[in-house]
């Protein structure tokens, strides 16, 4: 099955991430968010892991992963990097 939303990240964004990732005062799911977002790049630097391996690689679900994914694609970089907003309101 062709991927809905395909990641392209610049040499930039590829530098950004991976520094990010080295970097040692960072939350850990920002760090993990952008080991994914490295992993399933499909731009010219990038390994073009698909979902399933990623999952295995990084701990999150093959469904999550599609959902950084998709964050990415449709809202940016600093989107996907965070966590996703609480949808449910107060009772």
């Amino acid at each position: 099955m062709k991927k809905r939303y395909t990641v392209k990240l610049t040499s930039d964004e590829r530098a950004r991430l991976e520094g990010l990732i080295n970097r040692g005062r960072e939350a850990a799911y920002r760090r993990r968010h952008a080991e994914v977002l490295l992993l399933v790049d499909e731009g010219a630097y990038g390994p073009k892991q698909i979902d399933r391996e990623v999952a295995e690689r990084t701990g999150f679900t093959r469904r999550t992963v599609e959902q950084i994914r998709e964050r990415c694609v449709t809202e940016g970089l600093a989107s996907a990097l965070g966590r996703k907003k609480r949808s449910r309101g107060r009772g």
